[in-house]
Parts: structure tokens; sequence; C-alpha cells
């Protein structure tokens, strides 16, 4: 009885590596559902489930009785079977935190999930032993809360011998005190009815495989004391699949010269197809299933996520025991590999064969087309589509015949185009030996003849022939783009947009997004090149957790401290590794771009450490084998005076151009058996990086005459 403290593991860092399902709510639901899914199979025999009985309530309290319609508080969620209950394995089994007797597939951090969510979980379970006329009761509360994990523990129960009663048997999880706000609001407006649909949807593989022989389950909807409502989950409300087929999925392996080959091993998939009203199911999708469970989802390539045929919508099943196997541990998310990854990745991997993710969505969507006609049918509308583009853009066949493959029903014109671009790349290599000789003739130039001029002229004009015109277009757009970003850069500065009229302060948010957007991964998608047209090559990340941070593929800080270090990451309530740099880039090995940025009207004097200490915790717990001791530093604002900024810190020196200060060969400080690393910062204005990025880009501009009076 008491705490069940775990030993030999840090159990407030392993949490961080079990993750919470993201958006969805219901996951904890779904956990304990499942276990009294198990239970009751458990005991009373795969063949007799219908034996067995679950009761889902939904709680509340009313807040004020004197409102009409009433306001209600989310209480509680509670969940009760009829099933076998926790014997001692099952005790075992909740006090493991890795446990996979259940099964390869099942990883045993369910009730992780359970704390992820809330701050309270009950358990109550009587599990009777019939052959001695015995029953154990067990009481056990789950949380990640301070008191909790003072004790290295998320476990506390105890157990005890209760009076033998023959019928009295099963479980009960009841949920309370949401953590996340957002969580309560969604339990306060779910409707009875949203929930059967969210659990039927959740486990319809399973249903559909248990539909005549599946357990009583009861949702009720409870205000106080009184079932205020309650709809049942039977044979009447699951959905018959139409269509029901295994697919073969071949197998992959890394050939000669990195490159993929599909090997004759083959993987078998079952694939079901349900056509439903679309007042019914909101979206197409096909939805990998692991354990009777649906995950995550992947394309329907010949459908929007929205679209309607003929009142309908679809959902496909996908299930077998390859996508079982490669579950993870935060439930529904699979460990499945893309072309792209498995060429990246492959020398790191146990596995030398294995089952691609395009090639499962390809082979899946095909059957699909097979299967549906319907859907097929979208398919050549969308072809005709691509004939119409190609007609108007002079595309050229040869690029629309490799790319086909890889365009959906559900891609927009913009999207199509983009991928035709992109595979003219490889088209347009029939045009180097052209461009070779070109440049070739350019040997014979001679500067100091009275023709030079006309040459050059006359090189250029066969160059620019065999450049299509699609790309010729794209550069004018790409420099057109830039005008803008430029033009509502010095529009945000001056305060002349129109999100300033109530308050005139420009906040921090605004610029960052402007240069790159917050918490995404991609500079080549970002405005960086408002700083330096490199920064947009580089790998990187925006306001992102340092330690959800990834760098070539896998997590870029360690997962495991020494006591020492782990002490003092902790140490003054701080969450040192749960800051958010605002961005960054990675240039090469051992090389660490850091960029702050501050609202205008802030004293950037003040912040002048902000970055040296980012790049001391980056030195210290990032991998090894990463070596991060050399790092580059941007502090940017408005409000900068130099002389306070150089009487916070000697060290920086004014630049004689560009109206900037920098800090050269600065020492990062090192700890904990590391050496120190160097740091160059520079602080600079928004303002000095508008003028410049505009004498960068106003040749581009003034050719394609989009700014003909200047900057």
């Amino acid at each position: 009885m008491g705490y069940f403290k775990t030993i030999g593991v840090d159990l407030k860092n392993e949490l961080k590596f079990i993750r919470k399902k993201k958006d969805t709510p219901l996951q904890p639901l779904y956990e304990a559902v499942t276990n009294s899914l198990e239970a009751i199979a458990e005991y009373f025999g795969d063949s007799n489930i219908s034996n067995g009985e679950i009761i889902i309530s939904m709680e509340y309290a009313k807040r004020d009785l004197q409102i009409d319609p009433p306001v209600y508080d989310f209480a509680a969620i509670r969940v009760k079977d009829n099933g076998t209950g926790f014997d001692d394995s099952g005790i075992e089994r909740l006090q493991s935190l890795r446990n996979a007797d259940k099964g390869r597939q099942n990883k045993g951090t369910g009730r992780v999930q359970y704390v992820h969510y809330f701050k309270e979980t009950e358990i109550t379970s009587i599990c009777i032993d019939v052959k001695n006329e015995c029953s154990t009761k067990l009481s056990a509360k789950l949380s990640k809360e301070p008191m909790f994990l003072s004790q290295n523990s998320i476990l506390w129960f105890e157990r005890e011998e209760v009076e033998f009663v023959e019928d009295v048997h099963g479980s009960e999880v009841c949920f309370r005190r949401p953590i996340d706000d957002k969580d309560i609001k969604y339990y306060e407006s779910l409707k009875l009815e949203e929930l059967q649909q969210e659990i039927i949807k959740h486990f319809l593989a399973y249903f559909c495989d248990q539909r005549d022989n599946l357990p009583n389950i009861i949702l009720k909807r409870v205000v106080g004391e009184d079932c205020e409502d309650q709809v049942a989950i039977d044979k009447t409300n699951i959905p018959a699949p139409s269509q029901d087929d295994n697919i073969q999925v071949k197998y992959s392996r890394i050939g000669d010269e990195n490159k993929v080959l599909d090997i004759e091993r083959c993987e078998e998939f079952r694939l079901r197809g349900f056509s439903l009203d679309a007042c019914v199911l909101p979206k197409n999708e096909i939805l990998l299933v692991s354990k009777g469970q649906s995950g995550s989802s992947m394309p329907l390539q010949d459908l929007g996520a929205t679209d309607v045929v003929g009142n309908n919508r679809y959902l496909f099943l996908l299930s077998g025991a390859y996508l079982d196997a490669h579950d993870s541990d935060d439930r529904g998310n699979f460990h499945l590999l893309t072309e792209q990854d498995f060429k990246s990745k492959e020398r790191e991997l146990d596995e030398v064969e294995v089952v691609l993710l395009d090639r499962i969505e390809s082979v899946a969507n095909s059957k699909v087309r097979e299967k549906f006609p319907e859907i097929s049918a979208r398919r050549e509308e969308k072809e005709k589509s691509v004939e119409e583009l190609a007609a108007i853009f002079l595309l050229r066949k040869e690029t629309i015949d490799r790319v086909r493959g890889r365009i959906r029903n559900t891609d927009s014109d913009e999207q199509i185009l983009k991928k035709i671009y992109e595979a003219d790349v490889a088209v347009s290599a029939q045009n180097d030996a052209e461009i070779k000789r070109i440049m070739d003739d350019l040997n014979g130039l001679d500067p100091t003849t009275e023709t030079y001029q006309e040459e050059i002229a006359k090189q250029s004009a066969r160059l620019t022939t065999l450049v299509p015109l699609q790309n010729r277009n794209i550069l004018s757009q790409y420099v057109a783009r830039r005008k803008i970003v430029l033009d509502v850069f010095q529009k945000v500065l001056a305060r002349e947009l129109a999100l300033f009229k109530e308050s005139g302060r420009i906040d921090e948010d605004v610029l960052h997004n402007l240069i790159f957007r917050q918490h995404s991964e991609d500079p080549s998608e970002s405005d960086l090149w408002l700083m330096n047209e490199e920064f947009i090559y580089f790998n990187g990340a925006s306001e992102i957790k340092l330690l959800d941070l990834e760098y070539k593929g896998e997590k870029l800080l360690r997962n495991a401290f020494t006591a020492e270090e782990s002490k003092y990451l902790e140490s003054n309530r701080s969450k040192r590794l749960e800051k958010r740099p605002d961005i960054l880039l990675f240039p090469e090995e051992g090389k660490c771009l850091l960029i702050e940025f501050k609202a205008p009207d802030i004293d950037v004097s003040k912040h002048l450490m902000q970055i040296d200490y980012y790049a001391s915790l980056l030195l210290n717990f990032s991998k090894e084998k990463f070596k991060f001791d050399k790092f580059y530093g941007y502090l940017v604002g408005e409000s900068i005076e130099p002389n306070d900024v150089r009487g916070h810190d000697s060290s920086y020196v004014e630049a004689a151009t560009f109206d900037y200060l920098f800090r050269a060969g600065h020492p990062v400080a090192g700890f904990f058996g590391h050496k120190d690393g160097t740091l160059y910062t520079e602080v600079i204005k928004y303002s000095s990086l508008l003028k410049r990025a505009r004498q960068r880009n106003k040749v581009f501009v003034d050719k394609l005459g989009l700014d003909p009076a200047g900057p």
C-alpha cells in the first residue's frame, strides 16, 4: 500500500518521451475502453464477449441553477466494466512502465496517457478467484502532480482481500480535473451522440469483427446524481463495410548507389471501405488500424477531405500485422518510413527490408479506385484539369507524364503546377549539352573588342530559349513576392497595417512570424533572406522547445543526464530544456546559429545575455555526436542605443558600416566536463535589416518594373 516508486529511472524525464497524443481529447477514454474490452474477453472468453458490459458516464455539475438554459461544469469521465478485474499479473503490468506481456504491439504505456490528460485518475477493481472462493480489491490513483513525482511515482495503490461474491467482479476508471483548459471545454460541449460516433469510429474495425458478439455498451450523461440521457452502441449502429479486401505490398531494400529497390517479398494488409452518409462522416480518409483501434491517417488521393459523392463520404480502415508491430508508444502514430526516410536512415535501422509508407499508400489507393468507380471518376476529372493547365502554361508532355502518378484529385491547380515545375528540372537534363556548348563559346569572348556587348546579348538570348517559359514566370513571381514582403516589412515598422489601428504597439510575434513563422521547421519556406540569403538553406526551427528539437532526423538533446545535470536543469523551479529560442539554424556540423527578436519598443541592451544562455544549454546538453561548440547569435530589435549596449557589455564594438554592433570570439560556458565554446554575436535594428534587404533586391525589382521610383 502506498506510492509505487520507480527504481533506476528518472520518471519525470521518462514521461517526456511517452508523449501525449495530440489533438485527441478522448484518448484516455479510448485506453480505458480498450482495457475493458480485453478484461471482458479474458473473463468470459472470446466467444462470449456479449456477456460483458461497459458503462461510460460523462458526469457534470450545474454551474448556476438560475441560468436558462443551464450551464454545466465538467466533473468526471467514468468507465465501468464487468471484466476480470486486476489479478496479480494485471497489478504487475500496472506497476511496470514498459511491459509488453499483453502482446508485442501493446507497449504497456496506455496509463501514461491518463496522467498526461488528467491530474487525477482513480481505479477500483475487484478480481475473484472462483476456485479458491476469494476476492481481491484494488484501489489505485495515477497522477503526475508534484506530490507523486516527488516520490518518483505516478501510481499510488492498495490491495486487500474482501468478501467473496461470485458475481461481483470488474473495474471502474474515473478521470477528474483535466490538465488542459481546451480539453475541459471539449468535454463540456460534447454531446452524447457525438461521443457515440467518435467511439464507433475509433473502434470500428473491432466492432465490425465482433458485430454479433459485442458487449453491452451504454453511454450516459449524468448531471449530479441523475442520468439525464443514455444511448447504446450495438450492432444496429455499427456500419457494415461496402468493401473488404486484402492487398499485397512489396518490401523494399537499399541497393547500389543508395537506390530503393522493391523485392518479391510481400506483406498482406486488410482494407475495409465504408460509404456513409455525409451527415454522419465529417471527412474522407484512410485510417491505419492497430489492435482494432484507429490511429493516424493517410491521404485518400482522389477525394478532398470534405468532398461529397452522391450524399456520401468514404472511410477506409487499413490493418495488418505489420501495422501492429510498428505502432508507437504514443498510440496510433506508426513508425512507418517513406522512401526518402529510408534512404537517409537506412544505416541506423535494425530492419534491412521494410514496407514503405509510400508503397502502402499507392497500393491502397489503387484498390480504392478499383472497388469504387465513383471515386475513380473523380480522378478522370482531375486528368482533364491537368491537360487544361498544360495547354495554358505550355507544359511539356514528358514532364507531366513523369509526375502524373503523384498528382492527386485533392491537389489544387497551384499544387499541380508546383509538382510539374519541380519535375521539369529532371526532364530539362536533355538541354544540358546545349547549355554547355554556350558556356564553351564564352571562352572565345574578348571584353576588349567592340562587338563584346553584342556577343553577350546574343549568347544570352540563346540561353534564354533553353529556359522553359514557366521557369521564367516562376522567377518573376519569386522577385515579386520578395517585393511584397519588403513592403509589408516597411508597413509594419511604420505601423501602417490595419492590425495596428486599435493598438499602436508592434508585438514581437508580428515581426517573428513575418520572417520565420513560429512553430515551423522549414527555413526554405521562410523569409529569412531578409537577414541573410544563406539562412533559408540551413536546417532549423522556429519557436520550438529545446527538448523537442530535431537535427538530422533525431532529437538534438541527450535523453539521459547525470544526477548533477538533472539537479541543475530543474533547480530554482526552472524547466530549462523547455525554453523556446526564437530561431535555431544549423549551417553545418558543430555550428549553430541563434536569432532572438525583441519588440521595437523593448530596450535590447537588457537582453544581451539571452543568446549566451541558449548557446550554453546547447553546448552542454546536446548529443555528443553533434559537437556543437561554435555559435553565431543575432539579437534583433529597434530600440538600440550603442552606448547602452556597450555599457552592459563592453565586448561589443560598433561596426564601421551597416549600423550594427558585434562581439567576436566570446566564450560560451561549458560545465559538467564540457569545454567552453565560442560565440559571435550581432545586435542589429529591424530597420537596418530592411535597408540591407532592399539594396540586395533592388536590381531585380527594378528590372521587372515593380518599383520604378526606387525604394
